[in-house]
Protein backbone atom coordinates (compact mmCIF):
# COMPACT_ATOMS: atom_id res chain seq x y z
CA UNK A 1 0.00 0.00 0.00
CA UNK A 2 1.33 3.41 -0.88
CA UNK A 3 1.73 6.13 1.72
CA UNK A 4 -0.91 8.22 -0.05
CA UNK A 5 -3.45 5.38 0.04
CA UNK A 6 -2.66 4.71 3.71
CA UNK A 7 -3.47 8.34 4.55
CA UNK A 8 -6.85 7.99 2.85
CA UNK A 9 -7.85 4.82 4.73
CA UNK A 10 -9.77 5.32 7.98
CA UNK A 11 -7.85 4.63 11.18
CA UNK A 12 -8.90 1.47 12.99
CA UNK A 13 -10.27 3.42 15.96
CA UNK A 14 -12.36 5.59 13.66
CA UNK A 15 -13.66 2.54 11.82
CA UNK A 16 -14.53 0.76 15.09
CA UNK A 17 -16.42 3.86 16.28
CA UNK A 18 -18.33 4.01 13.00
CA UNK A 19 -19.26 0.32 13.21
CA UNK A 20 -20.28 0.72 16.85
CA UNK A 21 -22.57 3.61 15.94
CA UNK A 22 -24.12 1.82 12.97
CA UNK A 23 -24.50 -1.63 14.61
CA UNK A 24 -24.58 -1.01 18.41
CA UNK A 25 -26.32 -4.27 19.37
CA UNK A 26 -23.86 -6.41 17.42
CA UNK A 27 -20.87 -4.45 18.76
CA UNK A 28 -22.06 -4.85 22.37
CA UNK A 29 -22.75 -8.56 21.90
CA UNK A 30 -19.21 -9.18 20.65
CA UNK A 31 -17.65 -7.05 23.39
CA UNK A 32 -19.69 -8.70 26.15
CA UNK A 33 -18.86 -12.19 24.91
CA UNK A 34 -15.13 -11.54 24.84
CA UNK A 35 -14.99 -9.65 28.14
CA UNK A 36 -17.04 -12.19 30.08
CA UNK A 37 -15.72 -15.20 28.11
CA UNK A 38 -19.26 -16.52 27.73
CA UNK A 39 -21.96 -16.32 25.13
CA UNK A 40 -25.49 -16.43 26.49
CA UNK A 41 -28.59 -17.51 24.61
CA UNK A 42 -28.85 -19.64 21.51
CA UNK A 43 -25.71 -19.46 19.42
CA UNK A 44 -24.10 -20.90 16.35
CA UNK A 45 -21.00 -23.05 16.84
CA UNK A 46 -18.10 -20.92 18.02
CA UNK A 47 -20.31 -18.57 20.02
CA UNK A 48 -21.49 -16.56 17.05
CA UNK A 49 -25.01 -15.09 17.14
CA UNK A 50 -27.71 -17.00 15.28
CA UNK A 51 -27.62 -16.15 11.59
CA UNK A 52 -24.16 -14.58 11.88
CA UNK A 53 -22.75 -16.15 8.72
CA UNK A 54 -25.63 -14.72 6.69
CA UNK A 55 -25.15 -11.16 7.95
CA UNK A 56 -23.74 -8.48 5.65
CA UNK A 57 -19.97 -8.04 5.98
CA UNK A 58 -20.23 -4.69 7.77
CA UNK A 59 -22.54 -6.14 10.43
CA UNK A 60 -20.14 -9.06 11.03
CA UNK A 61 -17.26 -6.59 11.21
CA UNK A 62 -19.15 -4.67 13.92
CA UNK A 63 -19.44 -7.85 15.97
CA UNK A 64 -15.72 -8.60 15.49
CA UNK A 65 -14.79 -5.01 16.37
CA UNK A 66 -16.77 -5.36 19.59
CA UNK A 67 -15.18 -8.73 20.31
CA UNK A 68 -11.71 -7.23 19.85
CA UNK A 69 -12.61 -4.33 22.15
CA UNK A 70 -13.92 -6.68 24.85
CA UNK A 71 -10.92 -8.98 24.55
CA UNK A 72 -8.44 -6.12 24.95
CA UNK A 73 -10.43 -4.71 27.86
CA UNK A 74 -10.18 -8.14 29.50
CA UNK A 75 -6.41 -8.26 28.95
CA UNK A 76 -6.05 -4.76 30.42
CA UNK A 77 -8.09 -5.73 33.50
CA UNK A 78 -6.02 -8.89 34.03
CA UNK A 79 -2.79 -6.85 33.95
CA UNK A 80 -3.94 -4.26 36.50
CA UNK A 81 -2.63 -4.82 40.02
CA UNK A 82 -5.25 -5.90 42.53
Amino acid sequence: MTEEKARQEPRSGEEAARLRQRWPTEFRDGARGALLARFDGQREPGGYPLGFHGWPLERRNAWFAGFNRGFHDLLRLLKEPR
